[in-house]
């Protein structure tokens, strides 16, 4: 049995990887690109949120476009995950975009408001 190690977590993808079969290991490899997508969207998403709240932009706008961008991020790794031709990879794309397009409706929101 293959024990964790907790002084290098990050390895341990490679460490394993031998011991899988080839579309596993491409599975667990997009597993892993899809959570660093994730993690390089946050950014995105949280100043999106602040700035339509500092904004005074009402709750239900932010909660439905926070909830359309929390529900395409889902999406988008399951669909990552399955990911194995054009046409998946074009819809991952596309929910991808999505989750961008409701981050930039909370800016755009944020930035119309007149205060001057």
């Amino acid at each position: 049995m293959h024990a964790y190690k907790l002084v290098s977590p990050r390895g341990q993808l490679e460490k394993v990887e031998s011991k899988l079969s080839a579309s596993a290991a491409a599975m667990a490899k997009r597993a892993e690109s899809a959570h660093s997508n994730g993690l390089e969207t946050l950014p995105i998403f949280y100043g999106a949120v602040l700035a339509a709240l500092h904004a005074g932009i009402s709750r239900d706008f932010v909660s439905y476009y926070s909830g359309m961008f929390l529900v395409t991020r889902a999406m988008y790794n399951v669909i990552y995950i399955l990911n194995t031709d054009r046409i998946t990879a074009f819809a991952r794309s596309t929910v991808w975009g999505a989750g961008i397009y409701s981050c930039l409706r909370l800016f755009l929101a944020a930035a119309s408001t007149k205060r001057y």
